[in-house]
């Protein structure tokens, strides 16, 4: 009998740990997302300015180059600064914040597919590459179902839920620095060659 109130007792005491680390979850990740939201929101100033560098091209790349690349790469610093302010939020809301989390990872990873699905047209002046769909498209996938997983963890298994939100956050903001240089770079060559163009034409 002191044997069945012993173990009892162990596994309220372990539930309602369980409980309350789980709503105090991301409050060790403040700085994390912090750091990870301030750096995400200066690439997203860093987008406008490339997308300056772009505005003497032809219509049609231009727009072909706004939807497959440069359009996705902002949607992705927006879901990282987005995740970081939700990671902010008070304890009691850590429900709605989970909520938010597979919202917001089931529509980036639905996005991602239809640009995955757009690098496969072929157009005159630039076909998309191997590698282009594996950082506009299949990367950015898994780190939208690590999202998923990790907003659907919250209420299932809390113990992980952070780490797998964090994760998929951090590899976001990765695959969009290299996608933010290489549209930065290859948009000043395309700038600079269609000026070259321009003057052989004249």
């Amino acid at each position: 009998m002191m044997a069945l109130v012993y173990w009892r007792r162990l596994a309220i005491r372990e539930t309602n740990s369980a409980g309350s680390w789980g709503i105090g979850m991301l409050q060790a990740w403040e700085t994390f997302y912090l750091v990870v939201g301030t750096s995400a929101g200066a690439l997203v100033g860093v987008m406008f300015i490339v997308a300056t560098l772009t505005a003497e091209l032809a219509v049609d790349q231009l727009n072909r180059g706004t939807i497959i690349y440069q359009s996705p790469t902002v949607f992705h610093l927006g879901v990282i600064v987005a995740v970081g302010a939700l990671a902010l939020i008070p304890d009691h809301l850590i429900s709605f914040a989970a909520v938010l989390f597979a919202v917001l990872g089931t529509c980036g990873f639905v996005y991602t597919g239809l640009t995955l699905w757009r690098t496969f047209e072929r157009y005159d002046f630039y076909q998309a590459t191997q590698w282009d769909r594996l950082f506009f498209g299949v990367l950015p996938a898994i780190c939208y179902l690590l999202m998923i997983a990790g907003g659907a963890a919250v209420f299932w298994a809390p113990e992980v839920a952070a780490e797998l939100v964090a994760a998929a956050t951090l590899l976001l903001l990765l695959v969009s620095i290299r996608n933010a240089w290489d549209i930065a770079t290859f948009s000043v060559r395309l700038t600079r060659n269609e000026r070259i163009n321009q003057k052989h034409q004249e």
